[in-house]
Formats: structure tokens, sequence, C-alpha cells
């Protein structure tokens, strides 16, 4: 059948688009495929036109184009998708208009965008893993839409999600221990004037009150005109490193005190002010047990009211006696996390609750350092 004016300039622009494109009718028979298209079947247009669409290509039947087919054609609704073509092996984009005569279809070979995708993907998941290994995230900041944009470790480190925390240089700062904020800020000000890396170590405030310590370095990039236009940079959490090392110099000082014959209280002292640093937000008290056995005796509490420390002294051992006196009688851990109703501390709580004291934990020292057993115990305000 020869076709009109109309018709053949309609066919032109569609042999001209890079797309493959086909049209059935409502029966699902080809009328119409662009060159592309015949290119991708490996079939001549005439051996297709006039054919049923599931005929010539059983292996596409139930696969996702088939029923996206017949559901655009049900709902007289236009859909795309991307799939993978078992039949094929490769990926494709399918852009599906219905009418009451039929539908056109687009179609696009997008393997290599689906394998790159992929590609990306994995290796976004293995440094996901790496960051999250090494305990390092990473952040860049657009310094003129003070968009700032972290990694999942970072997001993981700070103890805050995406929807919890803008993404902004102030929102960052409000993050950081108050006591570090005005020097952090300083230097990374510096930074972006003298446009050097740089490297420094801060503290964090996590939303459930937890400090952090983190290694942090950045670089600055710059713009034609040589202004500093981003940041980029990592951080590494190094609390449990920086634990270590206070540790380690706080054990070096203890023990040199009892080496020089320092008085016991001193070094008792030294202890418990290891211990509230080494647990934020925790006040120490080093209890003694007397000779016989019966009674823990007060030896250091620096931070804790003198009122209380006076209480606690020759409290009597044993079951139920407070975290103290039930830690001594049982040779065990005993933690309290309320004061205020916990039975142990019945007799007991009227002093802790008048000096603000909430919760408790008492663990027992088993040996003789200096007087027979002794324990830490550590109360939070």
């Amino acid at each position: 059948m020869e076709r009109t004016q109309p018709e053949l300039e309609f066919h032109q622009v569609f042999e001209r688009i890079t797309d493959a494109y086909m049209a059935l009718d409502s029966d699902w028979r080809c009328t119409y495929l662009n060159a592309r298209a015949c290119e991708f079947f490996g079939r001549r247009a005439g051996e297709l036109i006039g054919k049923h669409i599931w005929t010539e290509f059983p292996e596409g039947i139930d696969q996702p184009f088939h029923r996206a087919y017949e559901q655009a054609m049900a709902e007289q609704r236009p859909i795309q998708l991307e799939a993978f073509y078992p039949p094929y092996n490769r990926w494709f984009e399918n852009r599906i208009y219905p009418s009451a005569n039929g539908l056109t279809i687009y179609f696009l070979d997008i393997t290599e965008r689906k394998l790159a995708e992929q590609a990306l993907q994995q290796r976004q998941r293995m440094l996901d893993q790496a960051q999250q290994v090494a305990h390092i995230g990473s952040w860049e900041w657009d310094i003129a839409s003070n968009k700032v944009t972290w990694s999942t470790e970072l997001y993981r480190i700070y103890g805050v999600t995406a929807e919890q925390h803008a993404a902004t240089f102030q929102a960052y700062l409000a993050l950081v221990h108050p006591q570090d904020r005005m020097r952090v800020r300083q230097i990374i000000e510096q930074a972006c004037r003298d446009l050097q890396p740089f490297e420094f170590e801060e503290r964090i405030v996590c939303p459930d009150g937890a400090e952090r310590t983190l290694l942090s370095r950045g670089t600055v990039d710059v713009d034609e005109a040589g202004r500093a236009v981003r940041m980029l940079g990592a951080c590494q959490d190094i609390t449990e490193r920086k634990r270590a090392e206070q540790m380690a110099v706080g054990q070096h000082e203890i023990l040199a005190g009892i080496a020089a014959h320092r008085p016991l209280l001193e070094s008792l002292e030294h202890i418990a002010r290891l211990h509230e640093t080494l647990n934020h937000g925790a006040l120490c008290s080093l209890l003694l047990l007397d000779d016989d056995g019966r009674h823990v005796l007060h030896g250091a509490g620096p931070s804790l009211p003198d009122a209380y420390n006076r209480s606690v002294h020759r409290q009597e051992v044993g079951e139920g006696h407070g975290s103290c006196g039930t830690a001594a009688w049982r040779g065990e851990r005993v933690v309290v996390a309320d004061i205020a109703t916990h039975p142990y501390w019945e007799n007991y709580k009227v002093s802790a609750l008048a000096h603000g004291l909430k919760a408790c934990w008492s663990t027992p020292v088993l040996g003789q350092p200096w007087r027979g057993a002794w324990h830490v115990c550590g109360v939070l305000p």
C-alpha cells in the first residue's frame, strides 16, 4: 500500500531518532518499526509488520516489559521502566505510551550505564566498609552554598542521621565540644585564608551525651581566581586510642607515686580522677575494706561532697546494703540504675539523693594492694 505524504514525513521523523521505536495495535500486532528497532531485533521491518509481537518473540512473555505493556494498555497511562531482560542478557529502558488503538514504545539499551552504576555502587559499598573498619568518615563543604556532605560512617561516628542533622557548617560546629568549638572554627577559617591543608583533634558531643575524640584532616580547593570554594576532608574516631593514652599516662603516674612512697590518699585520688577522666560524667569513690571485713571505709572521692563521703564511711557489708556494701559482700560488680527506687538503697538513698546522685555501680577489686580488698564506686549525677 502506498503511503501518503504525511505518513512518509511522520515515519522519517522516527527514522532519525536515536531510540528504537515500535508501534503495536490493540491486538499486539506490529504496525511500525524504525531502523534502530530493526537493527536491534536483527529482523527486517517487512518480517514483523502485521505479526503478533509475542508470537514472534515468545521469550519475552511474562518478562517485566510484557507485564508493563499490558498494564499500560489496561490502565491507559504511560509507563517508564528500566529492567534487565534475561533473553538478551541486557538492560533496557522502555517508555510506553498507550492509546485506544494500541501502544507506541521507545526502547533503549542502557546496559553500559547500568554496569557503570553498579560498579560505582560496588566501589561506594567498599569505601563505606573500609571507612567503617577504620572508623574514618569523609566530608565535603561547598563554601558558597554552605552545603556539607557527610559519608555514611561520619553520620555513624556523630550518632546522628541525615534527617536529624542540618547539612551546614554551623550545624557541624554545634556538635563540637563547647570547649573546642572556638579553636576549631579558627583553624578552619585560617585554612580558608591560607589555602593550606590542616589537621586538628576535636571532641564532639553526640545526641546521647557521649563524648568522642576525632582526628580531622582537610584540604582546600580553589577557583581560577585563587579563592577558596570547597573543603574536603576526613575524620577518624580516635576515642579509644586517646582513652588508652590517658590510661597509660595515668597508670604511670599512679605507679610512680607508689614507688616513691607517696601517701595512700594521694594515690587513691589519682585513681579516682583517672576514672572520671575516662568515664565522662561519672564521679568516683574508692572505699577500703576494714580489717574485720565487715565495713567499708572511705578512701578517696575527690569530686564527691564531703558530706556524702562521710555518710558511706563504715557502711556495713552485706546483701542489700547499697551498691558498695552488696558488691563487697558478693565479690562481684553491682549496678543500680535508679537509687531512688532500688531496694539496695532503701536505707541509704537519703544522703545520695540529697546530693543529686541518681545511679551507682560498684566493682570490688580483690587482692591486697593496700589494706585487704577495696573497690571502686562510680555514681552519676
